[in-house]
């Protein structure tokens, strides 16, 4: 029980924290009323548990492990902070709100509603296209222009508006902003330096030293699609593609029964599953898997591998062997995890085995 209320704290500070910006900082929004509230209540060990929102916000730019709070460690890692000065959510949290699902509240995030809506109607190649759009760097910061011609190009109306929610107008002007070299999204200069979002993993594979800047003329308008987007489509979209690209060979087919699973490829006549997950903390995975019921985790059962991209392992080595560990015993019978390396290795071996 205690669990389920602090999943539900989690979400309810972050909703309401999102919901205040939006109302420029004035009134404190009921849904972060509530999410100090649940702070409170699961937090009353603590010596100096937040008594008003002000001090829930310090508190939330602390490490876990300082709050006071039993059982949030089997939810976030204990070095991993709410809030992240200049930046707003940590990705920790941002992981864990791509994952939660609240009861009255699925369609979180634009993608989220492009997946059911495509779902509901048998959509496959349109949300296979949608995707491709969305995972490519030219389409990562674009004019009005620009971006009516490609809704144009969108058949059905109500994913021609769910794929413009995807997009914002960029806040303030494209001249404060650099053009990433890797992902194509506006670069920021944030406490002496430039970053692109919030935890910079594009500077592991394009060097930030010399930033170009957007060739837009002043009297455009310009878009980008969203920073969760930007997070959850964009990059990881294009860390699979590339992974789809090297198995080309195995009849490679990206986003299979409507994202079932990310990479569907047919090795001897044998159809072989793969997911490709993207966290910033080997716990975080597990912990998304530790929370699905054993009914949400049998799609892994059989011919499906979890796949950790390589550049996790150059930051982390141990990152595998840290996610299998923090599996519990239910999600270690089911879930089979491989890194990039591992899977290319074990196909040309001419085999693919269980690795946990």
């Amino acid at each position: 029980m205690q669990t389920r209320e602090i999943k539900e704290m989690i979400y309810s500070i972050a909703k309401g924290l999102e919901q205040w910006e939006k109302k420029g900082w004035r009134e404190i929004p009921e849904m972060l009323h509530r999410g100090h509230l649940l702070f409170m209540k699961n937090s009353l060990s603590s010596n100096m548990p937040p008594n008003n929102v002000v001090d829930l916000i310090k508190l939330l730019h602390d490490p876990v492990e300082k709050w006071g709070m039993d059982g949030v460690e089997k939810l976030l890692p204990s070095d991993s902070t709410f809030l992240v000065e200049g930046f707003g959510l940590s990705i920790d949290i941002e992981d864990f709100l791509e994952e939660y699902i609240d009861p009255e509240e699925f369609d979180q995030s634009a993608m989220k509603e492009i997946l059911k809506y495509c779902r509901d109607n048998g959509l496959d190649e349109e949300y296979r296209a949608i995707r491709s759009i969305l995972a490519s760097p030219d389409n990562a910061v674009i004019t009005y222009v620009r971006l009516r011609s490609m809704l144009y190009s969108i058949k059905d109306n109500t994913l021609k508006r769910l794929l413009e929610n995807c997009y914002e107008e960029v806040p303030h002007s494209v001249d404060n902003y650099k053009k990433c070299p890797y992902c194509g999204w506006t670069v920021s200069f944030v406490k002496g330096r430039w970053r692109c979002n919030k935890e910079q993993i594009c500077g592991h594979f394009q060097s930030f030293e010399r930033l170009e800047t957007y060739g837009f003329s002043k009297d455009e308008t310009v878009y980008r699609v969203r920073p969760g987007i930007q997070r959850y489509v964009l990059l990881t979209g294009m860390i699979e593609e590339k992974i789809c690209k090297r198995l080309n060979e195995y009849d490679a087919v990206l986003y299979p029964d409507i994202d079932e699973f990310d990479i569907r490829i047919n090795v001897n006549d044998t159809l072989i599953d793969l997911d490709v997950k993207d966290y910033r903390s080997p716990r975080m995975l597990a912990n998304a898997f530790n929370n699905k019921n054993s009914r949400q985790l049998e799609k892994y059962d059989k011919n499906a591998y979890i796949i950790i991209p390589n550049y996790r392992l150059k930051m982390n080595p141990n990152y595998k062997e840290l996610v299998c560990s923090s599996l519990n015993k239910e999600s270690s019978s089911y879930i089979q995890i491989m890194t990039e390396h591992e899977l290319f290795k074990c196909l040309k071996e001419g085999t693919l085995c269980h690795t946990n």
